[in-house]
């Protein structure tokens, strides 16, 4: 029913900093698109504990008309908040990232969504 690419200027960024890129999207129906979104996500394991959540989201339209077959492309800056673990691996403890395309259409029950593994690091690159 769609296809859906994330293109990512950056996929490696410091906390403070901002995940940019671009969601393209084709639909091959006509069909009304309730909310376009990305999303950043972490994902957290310690031991037997399981723990996701989404830390940051934009909306990048709603409700909008998406003809077939036409080509529609949405960038995006999304921040990547001061106060954030970075991606880690070690022993019983992980932490990783995820950015999410979300697309919501009227016409289908399940989101359309693509994810793309992100690195977050704690140094913001800045010089001081």
């Amino acid at each position: 029913g769609c296809t859906l690419a994330m293109v990512l200027v950056n996929d490696v960024v410091g906390i403070g900093n901002y995940l940019e890129g671009e969601l393209r999207t084709c639909l091959n129906v006509t069909d009304h698109a309730k909310d376009i979104r990305v999303e950043l996500l972490t994902v957290e394991i310690s031991g037997d504990r399981e723990d996701e959540s989404v830390l940051e989201q934009i909306s990048l339209g709603s409700n909008l008309q998406l003809t077939e077959n036409h080509p529609y492309v949405w960038p995006f800056s999304l921040p990547v908040p001061n106060r954030t673990l970075p991606t880690v691996k070690s022993g019983k403890t992980d932490v990783s990232w995820r950015l999410r395309a979300v697309l919501e259409t009227k016409r289908q029950d399940e989101l359309y969504s693509l994810d793309r593994a992100v690195q977050i690091f704690t140094s913001t690159g800045q010089v001081r």
